[in-house]
């Protein structure tokens, strides 16, 4: 169950894609049907959720949601100090 805010924004983007009602912040895209197309869309869509470019590489390297909000904040408290 998403706790962050981060974790909730990106889970809105996933179970819309991957037509799910719930996702789990430690399930796999791909495990849970994400396919490449999807993983296009996906990108273009937090791109658009987060309002900042997002490497691929870090969507291939952060495949859970937990992974993934957890270096999108870490990223963003970056970028803010």
């Amino acid at each position: 169950m998403p706790k962050t805010a981060t974790e909730k924004r990106i889970a809105q983007v996933w179970q819309a894609l991957l037509e799910l009602e719930t996702v789990g912040i430690h399930e796999n895209f791909f495990e849970l049907g994400g396919h490449s197309l999807l993983f296009i869309q996906m990108h273009e869509q937090l791109e658009h959720a987060f309002e900042r470019e997002i490497p691929l590489e870090n969507l291939i390297a952060y495949t859970t949601i937990s992974s993934l909000a957890a270096h999108f904040d870490q990223e963003g408290a970056g970028e803010e100090a």
